[in-house]
């Protein structure tokens, strides 16, 4: 099964303000990892420092980079 877009919708949070999405992988049905890269990035809107790019970046490091958006709900897609 493909897929050509994907939207992941963020309800809820520890703070209930704000979103945080620290990494997106995408994997295949054997799960090795699919690259989207050059994808058009697109969300609900972006905190300052944090654009959605960080949460395609391949980075895991949860505290360093990610998506973040002050509303609820928000999405990244």
């Amino acid at each position: 099964m493909s897929h050509r877009y994907w939207r992941l919708l963020l309800q809820a949070s520890a703070d209930a303000s704000t979103s945080w999405l620290s990494e997106v992988q995408f994997l295949d049905a054997s799960g090795a990892l699919i690259s989207p890269t050059g994808a058009t990035r697109i969300s609900s809107g972006d905190w300052s420092g944090y654009p959605k790019e960080l949460a395609f970046d391949g980075v895991l490091d949860a505290s360093n980079t990610g998506w973040s958006s002050l509303a609820l709900p928000s999405w990244v897609a």
